[in-house]
């Protein structure tokens, strides 16, 4: 039987063993997908779900090798060269292939299995992302309030149902469970969190993998704190949310305290070896050129090893992404990343240098220089001006001083010179 990733250049095998529930309640295929819910955890069973009409649907499409438009943010990672949530799942979750076959005509399963449960307590958050909004962090709600006319969200999101009602519905499941990812909002400032871990403890189910992704922020909430609760777990990833050093990183993330930041990185190294952790930045317009010295300080400096630090490629919103830098930029973070790259490199010994990506870290740069290349959209740089400027006159801040390296970005005689050329 071949492997799920060889089926279509369009299958996932998460259709068939995964649940995402976005802060609201609604349940998803991933947290990418951006087509039907198939309805609401805690207003139906999880088997219920597994065979609604939008799941079977979108497992026949997938089946038969055929594109289905709420999965496109994977379809452009994949154009791009990055390596898609659809990728990875498939490699991951492989062993459970088998699923596949069980498959009926009308895309529904005789025996519901969730294998991979994505959960989202809330979108309680204490910082104001700059590529982030109002509807993954409470933080932004009175930015969104004074930048826009027309209703806001004032409360946060969360499922309207009770945990315990949430906790009835998965426990019948939670045994077939092999990891459990927590994400926000910020999941380490949310009660909800907390009483759910301490359930699975109740439970005995420690043996599920668990993983994060946390700005790091803070590892002590009210009565908890997770580092010890994540110490009575066989299995625990966190994904630091750590996109720049030192004041770029706070500009991008407001609210958030590097030293302090960091100071949790090193507790987290000191008191939970069994933890694993990783680095991982979302590469944007911003962080663009300082990647490498960001790169170069934690890996050189002891913070992280090779493998903890990943990076990941913004695609919405578009204004911030890594493609929509001019053609006289994308050339010096070209350079820069090449730059970067040789160095790596140079660390290696005569052996290693002729294999094709030697480090995973030289091959995660080259990746980026792919994402970058795929398209043009420096015609969303006056979206992305606006946007700057806007949110610098809110908060108080510059961006010409915290990136003095990508100035030129706000200076609008060069924006005409690099605006896109319309043929005749």
């Amino acid at each position: 039987m071949p492997e799920p990733a060889e089926r279509s250049p369009t299958f996932c095998i998460l259709p068939w063993l995964a649940a995402y529930n976005r802060p609201a309640g609604e349940v998803l295929p991933c947290c990418e997908y951006s087509g039907e819910p198939a309805g609401a955890l805690g207003r139906a069973p999880w088997t219920q779900l597994q065979n609604s009409e939008p799941l079977k649907r979108l497992r026949r499409r997938m089946l038969e090798g055929r594109r289905d438009a709420g999965c496109s943010v994977c379809y452009a990672e994949e154009s791009g060269g990055v390596q898609s949530l659809r990728r990875a799942s498939n490699d991951r979750f492989a062993r459970f292939a088998p699923l596949i076959d069980e498959t009926r005509a009308d895309g529904s399963l005789p025996r519901p299995r969730l294998r991979f449960l994505h959960i989202t307590f809330s979108n309680i958050c204490n910082l104001r992302c700059r590529m982030c909004g109002e509807f993954a962090s409470t933080a932004w709600y009175a930015d969104a309030a004074a930048l826009r006319e027309g209703d806001v969200l004032s409360a946060p999101l969360a499922p309207a149902q009770p945990l315990e009602a949430l906790l009835r519905e998965l426990d019948p499941v939670l045994e077939d469970v092999a990891q459990i990812h927590i994400s926000g909002g910020e999941p380490l400032l949310d009660p909800r969190h907390y009483a759910f871990l301490e359930h699975l403890l109740r439970r005995g189910l420690t043996g599920i993998g668990l993983s994060y992704n946390t700005n790091l922020s803070s590892l002590r909430h009210q009565r908890w704190d997770v580092a010890e609760l994540w110490g009575r777990f066989a299995e625990v990833a966190v994904g630091a949310s750590f996109d720049a050093m030192g004041r770029r990183g706070e500009y991008l993330r407001k609210g958030l305290r590097w030293d302090a930041a960091v100071d949790n990185w090193r507790r987290l190294r000191r008191e939970c070896p069994r933890v694993q952790l990783a680095v991982r930045p979302t590469v944007t317009i911003f962080n663009a050129l300082h990647l490498p010295d960001f790169h170069r300080e934690w890996i050189d400096g002891g913070l992280a090893r090779d493998e903890e630090f990943r990076l990941s490629f913004l695609t919405a919103p578009r204004h911030y992404s890594l493609q929509a830098l001019p053609p006289r930029l994308k050339d010096r973070v070209r350079a820069r990343w090449r730059e970067h790259i040789r160095e790596r490199l140079s660390r290696l010994g005569p052996a290693a240098r002729g294999q094709a990506h030697p480090m995973r870290e030289i091959g995660m740069f080259l990746a980026g220089l792919e994402f970058m290349k795929a398209a043009d959209l420096s015609g969303e740089l006056p979206a992305f001006r606006e946007a700057t400027r806007e949110l610098d006159a809110l908060r108080g801040e510059s961006f010409a001083q915290v990136f003095p390296e990508l100035r030129e970005l706000l200076d609008e005689e060069q924006a005409a010179i690099d605006a896109p050329r319309k043929s005749c």
